[in-house]
């Protein structure tokens, strides 16, 4: 079960990595570093690091838990910040996320410094669990402002929580232990993962299609709907290095309303129009 899960988790990472690669994007490289610090998230807290990994050094496992899980978070956030452009359309939450940020980091720092692995502990605790509930909120947020794509993000972003809230629950004796539970936070990232890369094919989609529309509406006259001067040396141009290569003439027929100008000064521009 954890070969599936390490599985698709690898999958989707090389998949988003050669997104960035080709389509020099920088949210699929976000989207990859956050599903990277997940895998090493996990395989630390499951103990499969340890084993296979740093067996000979006991004493990384005891940082790396609380270390990698405020990786994971943060590049969940810096991914959230980049998907979704916080700091052009929401300047005072993304100050307040990377404000958030620093101010856990700085604190993480101390406890660490000061050997305290009960308090890093729970401060990684903490930070994923307000980690996830700003994911909800900034997917809320997104949606309620025209986001289309925030609604994958949002619907990633619960799968997460409740997961999360699950394993949590589990482990700190609220709800009964068993596998399923100690796994929901698991299952919860994978159903996040997928979702999250719907999000980013869903944005990739509307942006393919605002760029068309843009085009298109570069190449036609707003009023009458018609071709513009752009579109018309565009088309023109093929005939026109045709008819100088077969040596044959070429006409044109321009078209004007005389005095046009006494139309909308007699009528205004709208009745010109």
């Amino acid at each position: 079960s954890y070969g599936f899960v390490y599985g698709l988790f690898f999958a989707l990472l090389a998949y988003n990595f050669m997104l960035f690669v080709g389509l020099k994007n920088s949210t699929y490289l976000y989207y990859a570093i956050y599903l990277s610090l997940f895998l090493l998230a996990n395989i630390s807290y499951t103990g499969h690091g340890y084993e296979w990994l740093w067996s000979n050094y006991p004493s990384w496992q005891l940082r790396l838990n609380p270390l990698l899980m405020f990786c994971f978070s943060t590049s969940g956030l810096l991914f959230a910040s980049k998907f979704l452009n916080l700091k052009t359309a929401f300047p005072y939450i993304y100050r307040i996320v990377i404000n958030g940020c620093i101010l856990f980091w700085v604190l993480l720092t101390l406890a660490i410094l000061s050997n305290n692995h009960l308090i890093s502990l729970l401060l990684a605790f903490t930070f994923m669990f307000l980690f996830s509930g700003t994911m909800v909120m900034l997917g809320i947020i997104s949606l309620r402002a025209g986001n289309r794509s925030a609604i994958f993000f949002l619907l990633a972003a619960i799968s997460a929580i409740v997961g999360t809230a699950i394993t949590t629950a589990s482990v700190w004796g609220i709800i009964p232990i068993n596998p399923l539970m100690f796994r929901a936070a698991e299952i919860g990232m994978m159903l996040d993962a997928i979702l999250l890369a719907l999000a980013l094919t869903n944005q990739f989609q509307i942006a393919q299609q605002e760029k068309n529309q843009a085009v298109l509406m570069a190449r036609i006259d707003p009023l009458t709907n018609l071709n513009n001067r752009r579109a018309f040396y565009e088309l023109v141009t093929p005939i026109w290095e045709t008819g100088l290569r077969n040596n044959r003439g070429i006409s044109l027929i321009t078209l004007d309303i005389d005095k046009f100008k006494a139309i909308n000064d007699t009528y205004g521009h709208g009745h010109g129009d």
